[in-house]
């Protein structure tokens, strides 16, 4: 959760670095690029969600069924980002 908080801190600060003092004017290339900047913390969650499948890291069912909604939620986030819905 820190590090996602972090993330949305740096993508503000690009954000803001990126337009300066002009007026932000949104263009489809300039969205397109934040999309998949937001994208990255829920790609490494799809990531460390199939490593931990692999390995088979999960011991009790609960365990599984947490491992296997949150990656679920991180793909759909993935999913999101890239369309440019999210």
């Amino acid at each position: 959760m820190a590090l996602e908080l972090a993330w949305i801190c740096l993508l503000f600060l690009a954000l803001i670095f990126s337009v300066g003092d002009t007026p932000y004017v949104n263009t489809p290339d300039k969205s397109r690029f934040f999309d998949w900047l937001s994208m990255f913390p829920a790609a490494a969650g799809v990531l460390v969600g199939l490593v931990a499948l692999w390995l088979r890291l999960p011991v009790k069912a609960v365990d599984w069924v947490f491992l296997i909604v949150g990656s679920a939620g991180c793909a759909g986030l993935v999913y999101l980002c890239t369309n440019g819905i999210w």
